[in-house]
């Protein structure tokens, strides 16, 4: 693939996937619907955007929860601020194992896949489907499948590691310098590196995922949400 600005060319697996119907990520895991059916059905799109964070009840003792939020993603930013529009889905309890919980959202798969509904009588394909997930910076490293930052490599988006913030005390240059398009991680590059992973010894599997910044296990929302790019996270 080239880029018109530079006319030089970067691999397949570079570029940002689409996240639409048209895109390379929904036929991979989706059905199109239109394929299934010789009488194409009217398509109504609900696009949701998923807050995921982090708080604490008490401010003397740590009791952490999550809660997992819903906002309508057609709406406009400052319809999306108001707290009537921001629908909590749950609060996990306290000591929760974080897998366990998005597996319980797996009713809500149907719904990202589209379901047939009537609609002032009638038949309309329904597809409310999660457009991104956002959050802070930890959450957002729980969400991709990536290390908190304390590993060596702990950017959701990049493999900039410790070494190239220590050299940028002496010389800022050298972040500003930091070539994102060659270093940046991407999502068919890390399911590679997943598949990858998962042929190794459980000795070699935890050294090349130390190495790469990636958890053991793949994440949870990739399950959840298979059509989604968990690489490419915004940072709220």
């Amino acid at each position: 693939m080239a880029r018109h600005r530079t006319e030089d060319f970067i691999a397949l697996w570079a570029p940002r996937p689409r996240r639409n119907r048209a895109g390379p990520l929904w036929p991979q895991v989706i059905c199109r619907w239109d394929q299934e059916n010789d009488n194409p059905l009217v398509v109504k799109s609900v696009p949701l955007l998923i807050f995921i964070d982090g708080f604490g009840l008490f401010r003397n003792t740590y009791r952490s929860l999550v809660g997992y939020y819903v906002t309508p993603a057609s709406f406009s930013a400052q319809d999306r601020r108001r707290r009537m529009n921001t629908f909590p889905l749950f609060l996990s309890p306290h000591g929760f194992v974080w897998e366990e919980v998005v597996d319980t959202l797996w009713s809500l798969i149907p719904l990202d896949k589209g379901i047939e509904v009537d609609i002032g009588g009638q038949k309309t394909l329904l597809c409310v489907f999660m457009l991104c997930y956002i959050g802070d910076m930890p959450q957002q490293n729980a969400n991709s499948g990536t290390l908190r930052p304390r590993a060596s490599k702990y950017c959701p988006r990049c493999i900039v590691g410790k070494k190239i913030n220590v050299d940028g005390l002496d010389n800022p240059l050298a972040i500003l310098q930091f070539d994102k398009d060659s270093q940046s991680r991407y999502h068919h590059q890390a399911a590679a590196m997943r598949k990858q992973a998962g042929t190794l010894n459980a000795t070699r599997k935890r050294a090349y995922c130390s190495q790469w910044g990636m958890t053991l296990d793949e994440p949870a929302l990739a399950r959840l949400t298979p059509a989604s790019d968990l690489v490419a996270v915004p940072t709220s």
